[in-house]
């Protein structure tokens, strides 16, 4: 259920990715710093942002790695995690970041391209998203990607962004649509995000300054947390009535029934009709006291629960009388009605639910066993070339030894004279019977034992004692 790419107005950061650098900075060394600016610039455009991090890269950052100091930046991505606002995840990060960016329709800012790799020592091809998942949609992936572009089969790192020093530049990121759901709040809670990024700016400056400055670092902290608490406290935006959805565009509705789960085909008016029969439903059950709960799902928990064409909410809601919408930033599921009714739809919500993570589970097994069979196929090639290596001192001494033996009844007259002539003797010899890597090898061994000497003029002239 994607809505056209200008309606976007969520963004899901590659927190690892940009901490770094990306692709055009010159050092790697990890600085929080980005990330926090990057967090700024979205926002400050009128976005929703949804930043994640891969947890082996945070916990490098937080200084407790040996012999790394804590990375400029890590406290103000602390106090994001701690407050649940930074994502991170201890492995399949970006699996993680693109079925979230999938779910919410969102944009992804990156330059990991999810190609496959090459291992540098091995020269193995080693598998990654792409190729492990053929069957997500990396055209539209594509598509949705901030920082990538495809040229030919093959996906390559963009300049669309990039870092200068800690700040994080989008020379062409345009102001973000309008909200879909706007309301007289809208205004009061685009200020609070500019305060909160006018504060992260604060923090940012007055890192690792003088004694003043860790004072202003730590006011700066305690406002953000208050800050925090007033976004809270504004109210959600509502839907539209009816005069607010006849002034939406079509695609617009048409991203309010993907939250509302509803049919979203057919003419302007009938999409409005069926919205505002969504809001109602429920609401005239008689005199039984109305009750609400939400649920926090998962990013690829949320396909589960609004099914193909939203079939499935849809029949959980006329199955169960309530009012079912799923957040489109926070991923909250929230049902509406009847006690009772509620019970019946949690539960139902609750059995898809365990059987998505019965089928994930097995995918991650199945996974697991993809990598172990990989990991013992390189291992296995290892401990040939092991062996071989091992193997190939008493090979050299072998055919070494049966080069000795023919030079020893050939005439001295028509041996080889010097040490060019002795390796292209010795690759006669060789006849398919050693690689020809160990001619060298050969050559040398004679020289160890003394059946050869080769002298140190020009033409390395060789005298035999066989």
């Amino acid at each position: 259920m994607t809505q056209p790419a200008s309606s976007r107005t969520t963004v899901v950061l590659d927190g690892s990715n940009i901490v770094h650098g990306g692709k055009s900075s010159i050092s790697q060394d990890p600085d929080g710093n980005r990330l926090i600016s990057a967090i700024g610039l979205y926002e400050s455009k009128g976005y929703t942002v949804l930043p994640c991090m891969k947890g082996g890269t945070y916990f490098v950052m937080s200084g407790k790695a040996k012999n790394m100091p804590k990375a400029p930046g890590y406290d103000a991505l602390e106090a994001l995690a701690k407050n649940k606002e930074l994502k991170v995840f201890s492995k399949d990060d970006d699996l993680h970041i693109i079925h979230l960016a999938l779910s919410r329709d969102a944009w992804i800012v990156t330059n990991d391209t999810f190609e496959d790799l090459r291992d540098k020592e091995t020269g193995e091809i080693i598998p990654r998203e792409r190729t492990n998942y053929p069957e997500l949609d990396w055209d539209l992936i594509d598509e949705m990607t901030w920082g990538t572009c495809r040229s030919g089969v093959r996906a390559y790192a963009d300049d669309t962004w990039k870092i200068d020093g800690q700040k994080f530049l989008h020379p062409t990121l345009k102001t973000a649509p309008k909200p879909i759901f706007g309301d007289e709040n809208t205004e009061i809670r685009k200020t609070i995000i500019r305060l909160g990024t006018t504060l992260q700016d604060i923090v940012r400056l007055s890192e690792n300054g003088s004694e003043q400055m860790a004072w202003i670092n730590v006011e700066a902290r305690a406002l953000i947390q208050r800050q925090r608490t007033m976004a809270k406290m504004v109210p959600l935006p509502t839907i539209p009535d009816e005069q607010g959805l006849s002034q939406r565009t079509v695609s617009e509705l048409k991203v309010i029934c993907d939250f509302l789960g509803i049919k979203k085909s057919g003419l302007k008016s009938a999409i409005i009709e069926r919205i505002l029969e969504s809001r109602e439903v429920g609401e005239e059950s008689g005199n039984e006291e109305r009750h609400n709960i939400q649920i926090a799902l998962e990013p690829w928990e949320i396909g589960a629960i609004i099914g193909p064409r939203g079939e499935i909410i849809q029949q959980i809601r006329a199955d169960t009388g309530t009012w079912m919408g799923i957040d489109n930033e926070s991923g909250i599921l929230r049902i509406s009605g009847a006690q009772e009714a509620i019970e019946k739809a949690r539960k139902l919500v609750e059995g898809l639910l365990e059987d998505r993570r019965e089928e994930k589970n097995k995918a991650e097994i199945d996974q697991k066993k993809r990598e172990a069979i990989e990991k013992a196929k390189i291992e296995e090639k290892k401990q040939e070339e092991m062996k071989k290596t091992k193997s190939e001192p008493k090979q050299t001494k072998h055919f070494a030894m049966l080069v000795a033996d023919e030079l020893s009844q050939t005439p001295s007259k028509d041996r080889p004279s010097d040490r060019d002539s002795l390796l292209e003797r010795i690759e006669q010899m060789r006849n398919e019977l050693w690689e020809a890597e160990l001619n060298s090898s050969i050559l040398n061994w004679l020289s160890q034992k003394k059946k050869i000497s080769i002298l140190g003029d020009s033409m390395q002239t060789i005298t035999y004692d066989l």
